[in-house]
């Protein structure tokens, strides 16, 4: 039997620590919450927004002028949207310092560009590919709809044909509602925990799907709030669109970790 020395500085596993330190929280199985945490995301983006406004409205506004720059170029759209998620990533990566108690940053906005960049570009494609998707499908609801009405009816007026092209387009965008459960989580989960595209784009769906309900009250509120905000010249956005990204940290926080609810900003 080997003897131990006295003298011998005490041993501890540092590399555990330090792992559990850098992720903060492990990755868990989707959870679901009350209803009141629909709320509770609005106001802890909202917290997250008061504890540094001035950066949050300089990296909305760069957001906003790289958007609608690469917006007004032929093709070159695309590519804008293909970096929605990489810049989406940045924002939440900044919520995440703060809630860290770490300064937010403008830089902030770009990381997601060095931190699992090529992913999310591959969200940002995959998202691209389901919005064409979209359109293709009420394309041919609106070709269907119109159509057979003209056929089985000629003497249908304008206004009967315009109802059927409303439900047909109503029917299309309900399409959309998966698309937006299906991304919603997907950049932190991939910024966050390097999780593949079309795993952030499952668990995200899964996520959602079991917190329709505290979902349906933050839409609801969001609502309302967007309608108020763009009034006075849209610059409502400049809070409420940082209260957006905010309240998307919120919400993964509490859907995908083990952080308590009640800690954001003072955990």
């Amino acid at each position: 039997m080997s003897e131990s020395n006295p003298y011998e500085p005490p041993q501890s596993r540092v590399e555990a620590v330090v792992a559990v330190d850098a992720d903060r929280w492990q990755l868990m199985e989707p959870r679901g919450c009350g209803a009141g945490r629909g709320m509770g995301w609005i106001s802890d983006g909202f917290r997250l927004f008061l504890a540094s406004p001035g950066i949050w409205i300089v990296n909305f506004i760069i957001f906003s002028v790289i958007t609608l720059v690469l917006g007004v170029i032929p093709l070159v759209s695309l590519v804008g949207n293909i970096l929605g998620p990489i810049f989406s990533a940045g924002l939440l990566f900044g919520a995440r310092q703060l809630d860290e108690h770490q300064e937010l940053k403008v830089e902030h906005l770009f990381s997601g560009f060095s931190e699992n960049g090529g992913k999310l570009a591959g969200l940002g494609a995959l998202t691209i590919a389901m919005g064409i998707g979209i359109a293709l499908v009420i394309f041919l609801l609106l070709f269907a709809v119109v159509g057979t009405a003209a056929l089985t009816d000629p003497t249908a007026d304008a206004a009967q044909w315009g109802i059927s092209a409303v439900l047909a387009v109503l029917a299309g965008l309900a399409l959309t509602v998966p698309i937006l459960m299906a991304y919603w989580f997907a950049p932190a989960l991939i910024i966050f925990h390097d999780v593949g595209v079309f795993d952030a784009l499952k668990l995200s769906f899964v996520g959602c799907l079991r917190n329709i309900v505290p979902f349906l009250v933050y839409g609801l509120v969001m609502g309302v709030a967007m309608i108020i905000a763009v009034v006075p010249l849209l610059l409502g956005l400049l809070v409420l669109v940082p209260v957006i990204f905010g309240s998307m940290y919120a919400s993964y926080r509490d859907v995908f970790t083990d952080a308590p609810d009640d800690t954001l900003l003072r955990g």
